[in-house]
C-alpha cells in the first residue's frame, strides 16, 4: 500500500473521531440546559398545597343564642335580663378589595320572665324580624377573619304577659331599629363551604306607646341589647 493512501486512511480516521466528540460534547451540552420551571425531578412531589379560601363565599348564615338585656325601667319587678337567639342570611353584593357590601335579613326572639311566689309568671318576649344592609370584610391568613356591620330596620311581634291582678295579656306589633357589630373567625373549609365561630352584639330599638304597671311603665320600648355566640357558614 502507498505512503499516500496511508495518509489519506489516517486523514479520514481523524476527522471522524473529531466529528464523534463534537457530536458527544453537543448532546452533553443539550442535557445541561436548564430544567423548565415547572419540571419536577422523580421523587419529588412539589411545594405542599397551601389551604385556601372557599372560591365562592358571598352566602353567610349563621345562627346564635344570646344574652339579652332589656333598655329602660321595664314593668313592675320584670328582670331586664333574659335570653334568646336567632338566625341571620346575608349576601354580598359588590366588593371593594377586602370590604364588601350587601343585604341580609335576620329573625330573633327573647324572653324575659318573672316567676311569682303565689303562682303565675310574668313574660316579656320579642319577636323580632329585620332587613339589614351589610358591609363586612374577609382579612388576615387565607381570608379566615370576617368583621361586619349591620344596619336595618323591622318589626317586632311583642308578646307581654302577666296574671295581675290586674291580668294583662297584650300582644303588639311594633317598629325597630336593628344595628349590630361582630367579628367570625373561619376554623374549616372545603371547597364549597367554609365553618366559623365568631361574637356580635345588637342593638334593637323598638318603639311603641303601650304602658302597664303601677306606675304606669313602657313594656315594649325603648328595646333591647344583646351579646351573641356565633356559628357561621360560608357558601
Amino acid at each position: 500500500m502507498s505512503r499516500l493512501r496511508i495518509r489519506a486512511i489516517c486523514l479520514f480516521v481523524s476527522l471522524a473521531s473529531t466529528g464523534g466528540v463534537l457530536a458527544s460534547a453537543g448532546a452533553a451540552y443539550a442535557q445541561a440546559e436548564p430544567a423548565p420551571p415547572s419540571y419536577v425531578p422523580p421523587g419529588h412531589h412539589g411545594d405542599p398545597e397551601r389551604p385556601t379560601a372557599p372560591a365562592s363565599d358571598r352566602w353567610h348564615l349563621m345562627a346564635f343564642p344570646r344574652l339579652t338585656f332589656g333598655l329602660g325601667g321595664g314593668p313592675g319587678s320584670l328582670p331586664r335580663i333574659g335570653w334568646g337567639g336567632g338566625v341571620e342570611l346575608s349576601y354580598a353584593i359588590v366588593a371593594f378589595g377586602p370590604v364588601r357590601f350587601g343585604v341580609g335579613g335576620s329573625f330573633a326572639f327573647d324572653r324575659f320572665t318573672h316567676d311569682y311566689t303565689a303562682g303565675g309568671t310574668q313574660s316579656l318576649q320579642h319577636n323580632a324580624f329585620a332587613a339589614l344592609f351589610i358591609f363586612d370584610a374577609i382579612v388576615g391568613p387565607n381570608g379566615i377573619i370576617r368583621p361586619f356591620v349591620g344596619l336595618g330596620g323591622g318589626l317586632s311581634a311583642a308578646d307581654y304577659r302577666d296574671p295581675g291582678p290586674p291580668r294583662v295579656d297584650e300582644v303588639d306589633v311594633v317598629g325597630m331599629i336593628k344595628a349590630e357589630l361582630g367579628l367570625g373567625v373561619r376554623i374549616f373549609s372545603s371547597e364549597k363551604v367554609g365553618v366559623e365561630v365568631g361574637l356580635h352584639g345588637d342593638t334593637e330599638v323598638t318603639f311603641s306607646t303601650f304602658k302597664s304597671g303601677t306606675p304606669p311603665r313602657s313594656v315594649f320600648s325603648p328595646g333591647l341589647v344583646a351579646i351573641a355566640l356565633d356559628l357561621g357558614f360560608r357558601f
